[in-house]
């Protein structure tokens, strides 16, 4: 199923769509729909490869941030925190 879409041109834009559709022997619609998917492909390709050097970046700087900072290394360690911090409270708010 097709949606009409209705673009404007520059002359010399309009002028390359037509020879390119006419070359091919395919409509400029045709065309036009091959570009835009060749380029939202290219564009999500691009994003992934993006995303993918920053992970590798991020994985590489880790052991630098772990070991420059006071991080929580796990999970265990969170609720060990957590644990000594209600203590805490409960001391303050009964006096025990």
């Amino acid at each position: 199923m097709y949606t009409r879409v209705q673009f404007v041109l520059t002359e010399d834009l309009h002028r390359r769509l037509r020879q390119a559709a006419q070359m091919r022997g395919v409509s400029m619609s045709q065309v036009v729909r091959e570009a835009l998917e060749r380029a939202l492909l290219e564009d999500a390709e691009a994003r992934r490869a993006r995303k993918r050097r920053l992970m590798q970046q991020l994985d590489e700087l880790s052991p630098q941030l772990f070991e420059q900072t006071d991080l929580v290394h796990t999970a265990e360690d969170l609720n060990a925190m957590r644990e000594e911090r209600m203590n805490e409270l409960v001391r303050t708010a009964f006096g025990h």
